[in-house]
């Protein structure tokens, strides 16, 4: 069953970077950028995957008709979110998706170190 026909919206993902990923987890992503993108790729749903840029700014949130974004921005610090999920909020665009709980590369990680 088909929800909505494929020409009623495009699907944009923007895909954090290594360095991105990096520098707010302090960690090097398992998977590098082009692995990620080539998943994502995969998708039939999605129609194009960029670069997550640095700087969120109204240009580009005026690109968008919504974000959709995990729930689990909430924790993020108040600084960093609002860098940049504040002006999609702001513009009521932003759609909070529940957070699968306890997936997370993180936790996998420590599963595997076993700690």
């Amino acid at each position: 069953m088909e929800y909505f026909p494929k020409d009623s919206f495009r699907l944009t993902v923007l895909l954090a970077t290594d360095q991105q990923i990096t520098s707010f987890k302090n960690r090097k992503p398992i998977q590098n950028y082009e692995a990620r993108k080539a998943v994502l790729a995969s998708c039939s749903m999605i129609d194009v995957i960029e670069s997550h840029p640095d700087v969120i700014d109204l240009p580009l949130v005026d690109r968008f008709d919504y974000l959709f974004h995990g729930d689990d921005l909430l924790q993020w610090e108040q600084e960093h979110f609002n860098k940049g999920m504040k002006l999609f909020l702001d513009q009521n665009k932003l759609i909070l998706i529940p957070y699968t709980k306890d997936v997370s590369t993180s936790l996998l990680i420590k599963n595997i170190q076993g700690i």
